[in-house]
Order: C-alpha cells, then structure tokens, then sequence
C-alpha cells in the first residue's frame, strides 16, 4: 500500500443514497482494519438507513487512484455547514489508517463551510487542532468476560450489581420467573417502548418520525449494522426493553425503556446487566453507554471513550465570525439585560438541520 497524501485525493459529495456497492465494500473494508471504527454507527448502513429516512445526508468521498481511502457522512444545512447525522452517538472520518490527511482541505473540497463535532472521536489526531471541548462517553468493557466484570465492578466499589441481583430475585418471586429475548421483530413492543420513554421524559414531540426510522434499523439485519429490540419478561408482563444496534463486536446501547410498575425493582438495569451477560456469549466485547451523566452509567462503565466537540472552518473570516457569536452568546446568557443590538448579531447564526427540529431529545 502506498501511503496516501490528501492534496492527491480527489474528493467528491454526494447523497448518501448514491453510494455503489464498491464504495460500501472500500467502507466496510476500512471498518474491518481498524478497531476504533468498530461501532454500528460507523457502519455505511448507519448512514444509508437515516438517509433513507431523513434529506440533507451526504458522503464526502476522498479517492486516490481508483480506490475509495476515506469517507465522512454528514448532514448539511441550508448554509453549508456539515453535522452528524441524527441520533448518531459518533462522528468520525472513515479513513485508511496510512492516510494523511489534511481535514481542512477535505472539508473545503467536500463543498462545506464548515464541518461541526461534537461526538468526535478523539483520538483521531488530524481534528485535533480543531478541538473546543473532550469529554467521556462511557463503556462497558467485557472483554475478559461477564464474571470477571462482575468481579471487577465489586472490586471497584459498585454494589449495583450486587443489588440488582436481590432485586431481580424479588422480582420473581413477586412477579414471576425472568425471561431476556434478545432478539424480537414486534414493532408494538417497540412502540411501546416509545411510549414509555415519552412518559418518562414527558415529551410532547410526536414520535413518529422516530420510530420510522428505528422500524428501518429493525429490519437491518447487516453485521457491521444490526438493529436489536431487546425485551425482558417477568411471568407474562413486560419488564423492561431496549432497542439499540449490533456490530460483530460492540453493542450501542441506544434507547432502554422500562414499564413504570415495575420502577422499584431497578428494571433497567437488570436488563442492561442481562445484555452485557448475553453479549459475552455473543463474541461482544464492549457496550457503549453513549455520552452522558447517568448515575448508572458512572456505576456500570469500567471504561470510557474521549469524545471531542469542535469545528472545522474552511476561512478565517468564518472561524473569527462564528467564535465571536459563541463567545458572546454566552455572555448574553450570563447578562441578558444587554442591549438588543448585541442580541441580533447573535442571533444571526447558521442554521441547524431542518429534521433536527423534529426527532425529540
């Protein structure tokens, strides 16, 4: 392999709904040879399937020779600034790992103004300059197994799991014996799954749109992508369920939900404890919990991942611009009593996604 500069690549964009069969296969195989591009979410299908769903998604294909090196899906606003893709917990290049890449210029070939992070992996050092912010997006790391997971959360001071099993032994004694499904196609029980956590949330955006597209990661039976509704049983009631996506070796912990009679009996994370139990048995090796500070999340991750948010800006006139309209969004937040003026130029800011105003948080 000849190490590829990115001044030598050609780059296009295109609809994610134009992608060819040998474009997915360069994708896949670049997934295949690095590790850290494992999750679901890095997966073309990831892509294909919320483009299928939703306008405004597009590829930037970087080429040398005649063949496919590099791929950077995005959503683009009306001002030409590239996202990441709705409900997408990562963002990152797909890229040969001998490639080096200069992201500016991709970014600027790509047809983009700016490119915007904020689920950036990073230890993809070529955005590093471009960092505003790291923080964690916690895992559940499974690869010596589920016991000695087990073993290593005691010896680290969580008596959750501990916990968990007296009530899970309650719970069948009170309710009926346990059963875990790993894999159900039902599509009321992903409603209803939807249906809990908008009570929960109390949200009063229509899901409909939500669970279109979750319908089309259900039916996505890929290796690299495979939607999984998940659902636990006590006796005939259900317990708890989770709809999340499979690669061979991770699992996306994406959307749990649990049934609010059976709250007192910690539902959920019974059922996380049971994925992470079956995923061992599965060639799984990591659970990523997703960016967030859920105390269940801090009681369960044995691991975490370093998540970047950040920008990357074509011109120093847009940099200078929108760093100006951060910074002074922020005081304004802290001062609201300042004149209007200030507040228009504020206000004057990009767009986001249309369709981002229609998925619930």
């Amino acid at each position: 392999m000849v190490k590829s500069e990115s001044k030598d690549l050609q780059v296009d964009c295109i609809p994610a709904s134009l992608l060819t069969i040998p474009m997915m296969e360069a994708w896949r195989g670049i997934i295949a040879s690095q590790p850290s591009l494992s999750s679901p979410l890095f997966a073309p299908e990831y892509t294909q399937t919320i483009a299928a769903a939703l306008p405004g998604v597009f590829v930037a294909l970087g080429k040398a020779g005649d063949e496919f090196v590099a791929f950077l899906p995005f959503e683009r606003d009306k001002s030409g600034i590239g996202h990441r893709l709705h409900l997408c917990d990562f963002q990152g290049l797909i890229a040969r790992s001998d490639l080096d890449c200069d992201v500016r210029s991709f970014v600027r070939r790509a047809g983009l103004r700016a490119w915007d992070f904020d689920h950036l992996l990073a230890s993809q050092q070529c955005f590093a300059p471009f960092h505003r912010r790291i923080v964690q997006s916690p895992v559940i790391n499974l690869a010596a197994g589920y016991e000695a997971y087990v073993a290593e959360r005691r010896a680290a001071g969580t008596d959750s799991i501990k916990k968990s099993g007296n009530l899970l032994r309650r719970l069948e004694r009170e309710i009926g014996p346990l059963r875990f499904e790993v894999q159900v196609r039902d599509p009321a029980l992903l409603r209803q799954l939807l249906l809990w956590r908008a009570a929960k949330y109390q949200s009063r955006h229509p899901f409909e749109l939500l669970e279109a597209i979750l319908l089309r990661f259900l039916s996505l039976q890929q290796d690299g992508c495979r939607g999984t509704l998940s659902v636990l049983y006590a006796g005939d009631a259900i317990v708890a369920s989770h709809f999340g996506l499979r690669s061979r070796n991770r699992w996306h912990y994406w959307f749990p939900a649990y049934n609010a009679q059976f709250e007192k009996y910690s539902a959920g994370i019974i059922l996380l404890l049971k994925i992470a139990e079956i995923a061992c048995t599965m060639g799984i090796h990591t659970i990523d919990l997703g960016m967030g500070e859920e105390d269940y999340k801090r009681r369960l991750m044995n691991g975490s991942l370093q998540i970047a948010e950040g920008s990357v800006q074509v011109s120093s006139l847009l940099s200078f611009t929108r760093s100006f309209r951060r910074h002074a969004g922020l005081v304004l937040r802290r001062a609201p009593v300042l004149n209007s003026l200030a507040r228009r130029l504020v206000g004057a800011g990009e767009t986001t996604p249309a369709s981002a105003q229609v998925l619930p948080s």
